[in-house]
């Protein structure tokens, strides 16, 4: 081969033709000297330049020659000489420029532990450090076989820590490592534990800000890496509760306001460092970062990025109640969010986490006001529907957003009857039949929208969303998120007369609310909603028969006051669905003597003494009940319910409906002269005169204190013939001679 210290020189004036031959010179060379430090420097010198020169080049020296073997060799034979680590690690870099040779220096060649033990060798040796921090920018980072290669096998993540300490002065190796970090980072779930948990690479993160506050690519990249760091939970805690990078990510917002990749990779740190409940706090109320998030979407409205990544921001900050005040009231962030949603229409991921963050700021009431009556953002919520019927993330937000927004009352009308968006939801279910989550959420807003009456009319008759509602608790039986808002939504809609027959009858939707409540008994959501849902639909007399004697739904309702004892809510829903039901001369008797409820209401009760609707609803469903003459035996005299009567009337002395059920549950008790001496003993009468007393117009407590006095003017009618005849031996025979019978 000739004189190996001027191959520089031979390859400069090589032409195009002869890359080949010369390569496969050095190829050459290479392997018959391998102990020879000054050829393989000068051989790796050579390669970088050639392959530097141009993509034919990489092909024949990569693919055809396969050069990387011997740069690998010499790395391997001569670790302690830094030229030829230099040297190597360049011409690596630049062949890695072709993709092919990627996948051959990785997957052949093992490239990574010669890059490792480089930096091992060289610590300070800033040549070094630069060519491998670009090495691993280009080589491993366009493949997921590599980054778990590079970031777990030979543990690349401890050169990348020990360049960072030894230069940390050095901007350009500082920026190299936080790309570095960011791409072995990026999506590899077990590469963010190491680097973080075992590395505590967050520690370099914050020194390379802290000390290069200027430098927009040692910012950029920083975010960058723990954007990807913190999408693990318990970095979040470390990066932002231990380290409170919160400080430097928002230095790098304020030192860096034109820069429009600095504020969208810090906003994307804020986002997922802010899924945690400490960080929203310290995030939001102690560094007020939505001051920065604001001025980056005022300062860049036309980035789609920074759109995005600031929404994303404040849906998971807004997550925290204290938050939602500083960024719905104090800081306005609704107008930015409208106007990112307006600017970008056509944007998926902006209008996706536009309406996550007004999902998550219309939890507050005061917010509620503002975005839909003073920004009117259901007019851009409906638009990103409409705009992006296909898209499935952006229907089951909007329709989140919508859920928030509707409990509103004056919303409620703006939703449902100036925008119409029934028919958007609508359209939803209809087009994503297969997503539980888009069917949940659109079940959600239903179930706030038909809070209204007039949206009863309109969704349960005009657009017929029932049939939707049945479809979703069909389609997916399995999910408790979907039964408790569907039962949900067909209790508000079911307020309606006409919609209770279209649901009960026409949809027989009982079906489903007793298929949903057998298939989730330990959900606590879905047998209470399931409960209100049967409480409404029960007002109609043939839902009566359908539900009670067809659907036998009293075994459900049993079935949950016995599995949910501690729960209030449940508790009174379910005695408010045997109210109704007990309207029904057979449900009468199923109820009270089949199923035996009168012990599952006693209970109730019982255990609830303090619950005014508990009690409430108690006595409403024992006073139907006890029309029944066998049942007004059970429940007087066999479960002695008087005792529960007067307890609940002495313990909400000022509730008048309350009061009225009691009474008119003991005048109906009372008709039964067995019931009614038992119930005297029990002291209802006192009860009812001081219920009297209170409520002198209540018709209900003068009646039951008429009836429970009727055994009093029987015991003393039942004395008259005694006394009539006491009175005629006094007189035939004298007082003297007198002794009363």
């Amino acid at each position: 081969m000739g004189d190996y210290n001027h191959l520089w020189i031979r390859v400069k004036r090589v032409s195009d033709h002869e890359v080949r031959d010369l390569g496969q010179e050095i190829v050459t060379a290479m392997r018959n000297h391998p102990e020879s430090a000054i050829i393989q420097e000068n051989a790796c010198g050579a390669l970088w330049f050639l392959a530097a020169s141009n993509n034919r080049n990489q092909v024949i020296l990569g693919q055809d020659l396969e050069v990387g073997k011997y740069i690998i060799e010499a790395m391997r034979n001569h670790p302690k000489i830094e030229i030829v680590q230099e040297y190597a690690c360049s011409a690596l870099l630049d062949l890695a420029v072709n993709d092919r040779n990627q996948d051959i220096l990785r997957d052949k060649f093992c490239v990574g532990a010669e890059i490792v033990e480089a930096v091992r060798e060289h610590p300070r040796n800033a040549r070094v450090q630069e060519a491998v921090r670009w090495a691993i920018e280009r080589l491993p980072a366009s493949k997921i076989r590599n980054k778990e290669f590079l970031g777990q096998d030979m543990e690349a993540r401890s050169k990348t820590l020990i360049a960072m300490r030894v230069h940390l002065h050095d901007a350009e190796i500082q920026k190299e490592a936080c790309r570095a970090l960011m791409n072995l980072a990026a999506n590899i779930a077990r590469n963010k534990i190491i680097l973080e948990q075992e590395l505590e690479i967050g520690k370099e993160i914050v020194a390379a800000m802290h000390d290069h506050p200027e430098s927009e690519d040692v910012q950029r990249y920083a975010c960058s890496a723990l954007w990807s760091l913190a999408s693990n939970d318990r970095n979040k805690v470390i990066l932002g509760q231990e380290l409170e990078v919160g400080k430097e990510i928002v230095a790098a917002m304020r030192n860096h306001p034109a820069s429009a990749i600095i504020q969208e990779n810090a906003c994307g740190a804020l986002w997922n460092l802010a899924v945690n409940d400490r960080n929203q706090v310290i995030l939001g109320q102690e560094l007020e970062v939505g001051k920065d998030i604001v001025a980056a979407m005022r300062n860049h409205p036309g980035s789609e990025g920074i759109q995005k990544c600031a929404c994303g921001a404040l849906w998971n900050l807004a997550a925290n109640d204290r938050n939602q005040v500083i960024l719905g009231q104090e800081l306005e962030v609704g107008k930015e969010i409208v106007a990112a949603m307006r600017n970008h229409p056509a944007s998926g991921d902006v209008q996706r986490y536009a309406c996550s963050a007004l999902w998550s700021l219309a939890s507050n009431d005061r917010n509620k006001v503002i975005l839909g009556q003073e920004l009117e953002v259901s007019k851009d919520i409906v638009a990103a529907m409409r705009n992006h019927p296909g898209s499935a993330i952006i229907q089951e937000n909007a329709c989140s957003a919508i859920w928030n927004l509707a409990a509103n009352d004056r919303n409620q009308v703006i939703l449902g009857q100036e925008l119409e968006v029934g028919k958007e939801i609508v359209a939803a279910m209809r087009n994503h039949p297969g997503s539980a989550i888009i069917q949940e959420n659109a079940c959600g807003a239903l179930w706030s929208l038909a809070v209204n009456d007039r949206n009863q009319v309109i969704l349960g008759q005009e657009l017929e969303v029932g049939k939707d509602i049945v479809a979703a608790m069909r389609n997916h039986p399995g999910s408790e998120g979907i039964q408790k808002c569907a039962c949900g939504a067909l209790w508000n809609l079911a307020c309606n007369d006409r919609n209770q027959v279209i649901l009960g009858q026409e949809l027989e939707v009982g079906k489903d609310i007793v298929a949903a409540m057998r298939n989730h008994p330990a959900s606590g959501d879905v047998q209470r909603y399931a409960c209100s849902a049967l409480w409404n639909l029960a007002s109609n007399d043939h839902n009566q028969v359908i539900l009670g004697q067809e659907l036998e739904v009293g075994k459900e309702i049993v079935a949950v006051m016995r599995n949910h004892p501690a729960s209030a809510i449940i508790q009174e829903n379910a005695c408010g669905a045997l109210w109704n039901l007990a309207v029904n001369d057979r449900n009468q008797v199923i109820l009270g003597q089949e199923l035996e409820v009168g012990k599952d209401i006693v209970a109730a009760m019982r255990n609830h003494p303090g619950s005014e609707g508990i009690q409430k609803c108690a006595c409403g469903a024992l006073w139907n009940l006890a029309v029944n003459d066998r049942n007004k035996v059970i429940l007087g005299q066999e479960l002695e319910v008087g005792e529960e009567i007067v307890a609940a009337m002495r313990n909400h002395p000022t509730l008048e409906l309350l009061q009225e059920h009691s009474c008119s549950l003991l005048a109906t008790l009372s008709l039964n002269s067995s019931v009614r001496r038992i119930l005297r003993d029990q002291d209802t009468l006192q009860a009812e005169e001081g219920t009297c007393n209170r409520f002198r117009s209540l018709q209900a407590a003068k009646i039951a204190k008429s009836n429970l006095s009727t055994e009093i003017l029987d015991s003393a009618k039942s004395l008259i013939p005694v006394i009539l005849l006491s009175v005629l031996l006094y007189i035939a025979f004298g007082h003297k001679n007198f002794q009363l019978l």
